[in-house]
């Protein structure tokens, strides 16, 4: 279990009887949140809901989002932006955390723990909250940052993996305990030379959510193929680092050596979709991949149903959520063997691993079109998988750590 290493030397801080406290108040802070759609805000709403269903408070500091309309949860703070930042592969969302009305709305909050998102900016301001108010500070490493700093705008480009990597050690090492979503997630962070106790606490997956209709998963399969044809699936950002053109080579080269009949439908937009669009059209693929735009959370689950395996091609995933969410609705998965993966797909059981080659990829994906007794079995497997995932388990896994370090303090 996580230890309390952080000595504050302000002022005493005298704890609540936490083992007699059933409720807890948890501060979260990060850089974007829902309606923006990615695998962090998914995290941070399913671990708030499965705490709020525990009985504790969850405050969620995010930014607010022009032409949103507010239906959020009482105790999400929205905060003014300092600036809403349109670019050619993101919008960036960037809260004025020098903002006053943040910390007069914590200061008067009975906050027990501090929980932030990021290493950086809304997870700087927790940061700076939790040392002042003398609070226990968790930080969830949700991404790697080295994989994604091009996405920055105007220096990304010019940023190498040193200053990602550097600034999570510092961050971590400064904060009192680090959640890593896999078990490669934390070997990573070890590897920095990071001595902040590190548990694993995976997104969890709320299992009801896949409880929709044969008439609904119906309709979209005759949308797509026809009745003899198996669907493929994929859910992804297109950008750069998904490594979508792999998946589309890979599919291409299924389509060349295999009589079974197959579509592929890709939920998700981003910066490389017109590049991805002409890719199709060139390599004629047109006739078995169809893109269908960003597909809200509340829709996807119906696509996964609806689906018969997911394929999968991203190497710069720290856990991959999409593939819990795909064996949560019984589909095999077929991967690229990647950093967060391989923790979650065992390999000839509830879906396929393979190196970053075209052909390793696309063979196991043919093995799987080709013989519907594995495909049956490797389905019941993957739903065996996601079950250990659920919502409440990680909420729980969550409490336990927060406990730990409000029993153990050394202030």
């Amino acid at each position: 279990m996580l230890k309390h290493k952080i000595i504050y030397k302000n002022a005493p801080y005298t704890p609540v009887a936490f083992k007699e406290k059933k409720q807890l108040h948890i501060a979260m802070f990060t850089n974007n949140y829902l309606p923006f759609i990615g695998g962090v805000p998914l995290s941070i709403h399913r671990l708030a809901e499965g705490l709020r269903e525990l009985g504790h408070r969850v405050y969620i500091f995010a930014p607010e989002y022009p032409m949103y309309k507010n239906h959020d949860h009482e105790d999400i703070i929205r905060c003014k932006l300092l600036k809403y930042l349109k670019t050619d592969k993101f919008n960036f969302a960037i809260s004025d955390i020098f903002s006053s009305h943040i910390e007069e709305t914590f200061k008067n909050l009975p906050i027990d723990i501090v929980h932030v998102h990021h290493p950086y900016w809304m997870g700087e301001k927790g940061m700076s909250l939790a040392k002042k108010y003398k609070i226990p500070i968790v930080f969830t490493y949700h991404t790697r940052f080295e994989r994604c700093v091009h996405m920055i705008p105007y220096i990304g480009k010019k940023i190498g993996e040193w200053l990602p990597n550097h600034m999570v050690k510092q961050f971590s090492s400064d904060c009192d305990g680090v959640f890593a979503p896999t078990l490669s997630a934390k070997e990573h962070l070890q590897s920095l030379a990071i001595k902040t106790p590190i548990e694993i606490l995976p997104t969890g997956i709320d299992l009801n959510q896949y409880k929709v209709t044969y008439k609904e998963t119906e309709q979209i399969r005759r949308k797509y193929l026809k009745e003899e044809h198996i669907l493929l699936f994929c859910a992804s950002r297109l950008s750069k680092e998904k490594n979508l053109f792999f998946l589309l080579e890979g599919l291409k080269h299924v389509k060349n050596h295999t009589s079974v009949k197959f579509k592929c439908i890709i939920a998700g937009d981003g910066p490389e979709k017109q590049n991805i669009k002409n890719y199709i059209f060139k390599h004629k693929l047109n006739d078995i991949v169809y893109l269908l735009g960003e597909i809200p959370p509340t829709e996807i689950n119906k696509y996964y149903m609806a689906s018969d395996i997911f394929v999968f091609s991203s190497t710069a995933e720290t856990q991959g959520l999409v593939i819990l969410e795909a064996m949560a609705a019984s589909l095999p998965v077929v991967a690229v063997s990647s950093f967060g993966i391989r923790d979650i797909i065992k390999d000839g059981v509830n879906g396929y691993i393979t190196k970053e080659k075209i052909e390793d990829w696309a063979n196991q994906l043919i093995v799987l079109l080709e013989n519907p007794r594995k495909l049956k079995q490797m389905s019941i497997e993957a739903f065996k998988t996601a079950t250990k995932y659920t919502i409440d388990t990680m909420a729980k896994k969550a409490v336990q750590v927060y406990k730990h370090l409000l029993e153990n303090p050394l202030f």
